[in-house]
């Protein structure tokens, strides 16, 4: 009897004390199998790219090649206009099966020919061979979903439309949307040939769209046609009141001559519509202590 008291005991301790991990298994949700393959990648530039942080979020093409094979450099060429066209709707992962000595040569050829998507190494193909990416270059698109698409190894016609079927993308066919995406090429690329088509189709569709009028000065400004952009930002202005950033332009183009005085009186002027505005605020502070520096008070809204 002693024995059976103290193996009773010695149960009653175990079950106690012991974490009720060990003792049961969490419930673990069923993995569902129509969903794409998970990983996580480093990508040239030092970011973390994981699959499964786009679910629900962005539809994802996953890109495998190699670039001293001219079919592969000519499919990320394509890949990128297909990014271009169609900006802010899909993302990209390209995979080089390159050696991790090639970082700097792949970082090169992404520069020389304006490729913006993400870029990482997979030597060892880990990922590429998750997607049976045997013969390449491989492309699979996985759904916004995250479930598994088609995979195909050439960028033509009929891969092109199933993509942008599967995904629903949809070139801008509104002003507002044609200004968003000429932003797009302006801001995230300072491609200003694609951001002046852009600002132009959106005028055309609607001649006051205080947005992309605001781009085109923005651009004259970068490219020190100050009278030009004054004129642009000014109309800007004037269709919209609520339009921060092209107060923000107009007081630079003044600024940029150092003409301070006239830029702070603009930023007065934004604020007066705008007087909750951080950027105007912080970008007034900015000019008035250039004129605290040269010595000049900054004027008042007259």
């Amino acid at each position: 009897m002693k024995f059976s008291i103290s193996f009773i005991t010695f149960v009653l301790l175990i079950i106690l004390f012991v974490p009720s991990s060990v003792m049961a298994q969490e419930a673990v949700e069923p993995v569902d199998e129509n969903l794409a393959p998970d990983f996580t990648i480093k990508t040239l530039e030092g970011r973390t790219f994981k699959l499964s942080g786009y679910k629900d979020r962005f539809p994802v093409i996953i890109a495998s090649w190699v670039s001293w094979d001219p079919a592969c450099k000519n499919a990320m060429l394509e890949l990128q206009n297909l990014y271009t066209t169609y900006f802010g709707q899909f993302t990209i992962i390209a995979l080089a099966g390159n050696p991790e000595s090639d970082a700097d040569k792949l970082k090169q050829f992404a520069e020389d020919n304006n490729l913006k998507f993400h870029i990482a190494l997979d030597p060892e193909k880990e990922v590429m061979n998750l997607y049976s990416h045997e013969k390449l270059p491989a492309f699979t698109f996985i759904n916004l979903d995250g479930s598994m698409g088609s995979t195909f190894n050439i960028l033509n016609k009929k891969a092109k439309t199933e993509i942008i079927s599967a995904f629903e993308l949809k070139t801008p066919v509104t002003a507002e949307e044609y200004a968003k995406r000429g932003y797009n090429y302006y801001d995230r690329w300072s491609d200003y040939d694609k951001a002046m088509k852009d600002f132009d189709a959106a005028l055309e569709l609607d001649s006051e769209n205080s947005e992309a009028t605001c781009g085109i000065g923005e651009i004259k400004l970068d490219q020190g046609e100050f009278q030009v952009a004054r004129e642009y930002l000014d109309m800007a202005i004037k269709l919209k009141k609520t339009n921060t950033r092209a107060y923000a332009n107009r007081a630079n183009v003044e600024s940029k001559q150092k003409k301070y005085e006239t830029a702070v009186r603009i930023f007065d002027e934004g604020l007066m519509d705008n007087p909750d505005d951080n950027y105007l605020i912080s970008q007034k502070e900015i000019i008035t202590n250039k004129l605290k520096m040269l010595n000049k008070p900054a004027p008042g809204f007259t």
